[in-house]
């Protein structure tokens, strides 16, 4: 993915502005396997979503049919809550964003 930005990112795609790293500040200790996370000063971007995006994001992953045992092992739909954290690629921000749109131009 960063390869792909990098390539891409310039005065030809003015479109594309920002590259953005869903992470997480903290791992269940129960989670089957290591999951990385991100330093809480290192977050770029932080925020809550509505319950209808969660509700969205439960219904995706029960689109990854092929997934479902894994999915299920991980309890990944009660492990995330509404509060989402972001890194983002080559971008410093204290305090961190509230919308990843912000600072951005516009299209």
């Amino acid at each position: 993915m960063t390869r792909a930005y990098l390539e891409l990112h310039g005065p030809d795609c003015p479109w594309l502005q920002r590259l953005a790293f869903f992470t997480v500040v903290s791992a269940p200790a129960e989670f089957p396997w290591h999951v990385n996370v991100t330093a809480p000063g290192e977050i770029d971007c932080a925020f809550q979503v509505t319950d209808s995006d969660m509700e969205r994001f439960h219904k995706a992953l029960d689109c990854y049919v092929t997934y479902a045992d894994v999915i299920a092992r991980t309890k990944v739909h009660q492990v995330f809550d509404r509060d989402v954290q972001f890194e983002l690629f080559r971008e410093d921000h204290k305090p961190p964003f509230e919308d990843l749109c912000e600072r951005l131009n516009p299209g």
